[in-house]
């Protein structure tokens, strides 16, 4: 009986059992027809580790409506800490899309068992899954619907850049309930009505400011910029083509 691989360097990814065993982190090779349809379940979750400049030249497409979560943290990011917090809990299984040239850094990096700050002993993230970046993977998205270009707020089609309607940044954390909940729709309901009236000077020299104290990363203060962003975003498109069509309507 041979022993298992053990750096990704040994995966076939003919080979679904090939796997390399980190402590409690499990990496598996596998191909994007078999991370997107395997036993019919709903894909894992996964992290785009490449640069931005690879992720924008195409990318996985995430789909909310149907649960695809695609998010995009280049590996320089993660290995500075920069974006670390932005990764799920070490409870939560995911995969990673990473190049050839980095799949042994992104392996040592998720499977890591040892804090490089405090050398303080740790649970590795459970990444169950590894996607290459290789031209195999982007024809199979390309069939299955999933591949686009650009970034998430401005699509690149025949080399031309279309701005779109802002979304918030899809994301493998939560928020404090709190903050999802009351909080936001109190900030949203304070926000929108203001941008919707701009005629409406009553409120004109109210300011509000958002302090999160002992925040640590700052996540939630971000997830309310982007939600309350988004929220008022999407008011202003709904009140522009309601407009429209009302201008339209007058003048026929």
């Amino acid at each position: 009986m041979t022993d298992p691989p053990t750096t990704v360097e040994d995966l076939d990814v003919s080979k679904e059992d090939d796997t390399v065993k980190k402590e409690d982190a499990l990496f598996q090779l596998v191909s994007l027809d078999h991370w997107w349809r395997l036993e019919g379940t709903t894909p894992l979750p996964l992290v785009d580790v490449r640069s931005s400049d690879e992720f924008e030249t195409r990318r996985l497409e995430g789909n909310k409506d149907n649960g695809i979560i695609v998010c995009h943290l280049p590996l320089e990011s993660l290995l500075s800490g920069e974006r670390s917090a932005e990764l799920p809990p070490r409870t939560v299984s995911f995969g990673i899309l990473v190049s050839r040239a980095q799949k042994q850094v992104a392996v040592d990096f998720f499977g890591a068992t040892q804090s490089k700050a405090t050398a303080a002993s740790r649970r590795p993230w459970l990444v169950r899954q590894v996607l290459l970046d290789e031209d195999p993977l982007w024809i199979t998205a390309s069939q299955l619907g999933i591949c686009s270009s650009g970034t998430q707020q401005a699509l690149t089609i025949h080399n031309k850049t279309i701005p779109q309607t802002f979304v918030p940044l899809p994301r493998l954390w939560k928020p404090d309930p709190l903050v999802e909940g009351p909080l936001l729709e109190l900030l949203i309901s304070m926000v929108v009505p203001k941008k919707n009236h701009p005629d409406d000077t009553s409120n004109d020299n109210m300011e509000s400011e958002i302090w999160d104290l002992g925040c640590g990363a700052g996540r939630d203060v971000c997830y309310l910029a982007e939600e309350i962003k988004a929220r008022v975003s999407s008011s202003s498109e709904t009140n522009k083509n309601h407009g429209d069509s009302s201008t339209g309507s007058r003048a026929g």
